[in-house]
């Protein structure tokens, strides 16, 4: 019986801070590092695929290569690949508050 790797949770800024009003944006991101790679996982441990099946993982190379700094650019790959063009809202998303038309009272 092999015991799973622990999954670690890293955010990732997105967004820097805008003013005082404005706190900026991160992502989260799962991962776990098992034999010298680090691979990117939903909550469960499952590694994590893009449209095309491809894979987020990277093999550390010591010492330099820090396992935290390597979750968060591979959490940003991914969710660059899920959101598709490069800045371009979420579909049926975007940043900011919800802006409704006016209301009509009859």
């Amino acid at each position: 019986m092999t015991d799973k790797p622990e999954v670690k949770t890293i955010f990732a800024q997105v967004r820097q801070p805008r003013g005082a009003n404005d706190p900026g944006a991160a992502v989260e991101g799962k991962y776990i590092v098992e034999d010298g790679v680090v691979t990117l996982t939903d909550p469960k441990g499952t590694p994590v695929r893009d449209e095309y099946g491809k894979f987020y993982r990277h093999t550390l190379v010591p010492p330099k290569d820090d396992e935290r700094q390597i979750g968060a650019r591979l959490t940003k790959k991914f969710r660059s690949a899920l959101r598709g063009k490069a800045g371009a809202p979420l579909a049926g998303f975007e940043y900011g508050p919800l802006r409704y038309p006016p209301i009509k009272v009859v």
